[in-house]
């Protein structure tokens, strides 16, 4: 009796972790209903025309972001990085390339005081 309720129980809480996982218990792969803030705006990358479009994509990514710097996938930070350089299109000299270096920093360090002083580097950029 006693194993039998212990197995009862044991089928029970797996059908309850299917059902919070959002799984059919069928074994089904379902697409995830939505995806991560972060993954969606990462993901978006296409090439900005203006500086302004370059400045606010990455300012909005680095918002999105925030405190999380630290936890960030090396695919993720490459991206960041590579947002912020498309500045380098339209501002000329090395302040984009330390910039761009400080987000690497905050990322290894996990500094989200960094990523705040490195948006408003970027907000205060002018094309040139």
């Amino acid at each position: 009796m006693k194993r039998r309720l212990t197995l009862a129980i044991a089928l029970l809480l797996l059908a309850a972790a299917a059902v919070a996982c959002g799984g059919s218990g069928t074994g089904d792969d379902d697409p995830p209903e939505t995806a991560s803030p972060v993954v969606t705006l990462i993901a978006t990358e296409d090439s900005p025309t203006t500086f302004e479009a370059a400045r606010d994509d990455i300012l909005a990514k680095l918002d999105a972001i925030g405190v999380n710097i630290g936890i960030v996938p090396d695919d993720i930070g490459e991206q960041l990085v590579r947002s912020c350089l498309a500045l380098e299109a339209f501002v000329q000299g090395e302040r984009v390339a330390e910039i761009c270096a400080s987000i690497t920093d905050a990322i290894e360090r996990g500094d989200p005081g960094l990523i705040d002083l490195v948006m408003e580097r970027i907000a205060d950029l002018e094309p040139d």
